[in-house]
């Protein structure tokens, strides 16, 4: 038997054939795509994936690959408090004393009693440099308390004593006294008054890092020493007890005495 054989139904055999296996072919895909939908990525006819969409507080607690850097918080904490921001760079406040240590001199500017005058007069004197800032400190300190001259008058107690010294990042002088101090600095009023502001106007005038100071005696914070002046919190120099000169040689008039909260 031939195709060519009128009796047999080729044409009817071909086009079964044809259409059993495009029913074939229209199955497979319904299969397929209905899988591919179950998987929760549907497929687009441009060939790309669309990410599922996320919840809001999914993305609110998503971390990032690279996290942000963050300054320190007591750092913010004390740019917003006055009382402990640092007002002088901590390379500025060493490079001050290792210029004044390579020179191997300082200036100070003592403030000292002139027979006649209410008001402390400074005095230039020259001594050597110690390496440090606390160590120079303390040398201008000691300054006042062996001063001898003859016509000048240190108010500060011979029998005074040194226990510790160290000058803060902020500016603050802390003078850490042996109760010596304390026990030999009584007296009247403008004998207290020229006894604390001696010492605040020779720091703060002679060294440019310091803007105040701070009276402790044998490590803790004092009141007063004879009741006239207020110690709980570093002191700044005060025109009514000390001559300041301005720039251009004028005198500071006096005025009311500026102080700085602990």
């Amino acid at each position: 038997m031939s195709r060519n054989d009128a009796k047999f139904p080729w044409r009817v055999i071909t086009i079964s054939t044809m259409l059993f296996g495009a029913l074939v072919l229209i199955g497979w895909m319904f299969f397929f795509f209905a899988g591919s939908n179950n998987s929760g990525v549907p497929a687009t006819t441009d060939d790309t994936i669309e990410m599922a969409p996320v919840s809001p507080a999914t993305a609110a607690t998503s971390v990032p690959a690279v996290q942000p850097t963050v300054g320190d918080p007591s750092s913010l904490e004390s740019v917003t408090d006055p009382t402990t921001f640092d007002l002088t760079d901590l390379k500025t406040l060493e490079g001050l004393s290792i210029a004044r240590a390579e020179a191997g001199t300082m200036n100070l500017r003592l403030f000292l009693i002139v027979s006649g005058l209410e008001r402390l007069i400074p005095v230039l004197h020259t001594v050597a440099a110690p390496p440090t800032i606390d160590l120079q400190v303390r040398s201008a300190v000691d300054e006042l308390i062996n001063w001898t001259g003859d016509e000048t008058i240190s108010p500060v107690p011979p029998e005074s004593r040194v226990r510790e010294i160290w000058v803060a990042q902020s500016g603050v002088a802390y003078i850490d006294f042996y109760q010596s101090f304390f026990d030999f600095s009584g007296g009247g009023s403008l004998s207290e008054l020229h006894t604390v502001y001696s010492i605040v106007a020779t720091l703060t005038e002679s060294f440019p890092e310091i803007f105040a100071v701070q009276f402790l005696i044998e490590g803790e914070q004092i009141e007063t020493l004879a009741g006239h002046v207020d110690l709980s919190h570093p002191l700044q120099p005060s025109a009514d007890w000390v001559l300041i000169e301005q720039e251009g040689g004028a005198a500071q008039q006096p005025q009311d005495s500026r102080e700085i909260d602990g």
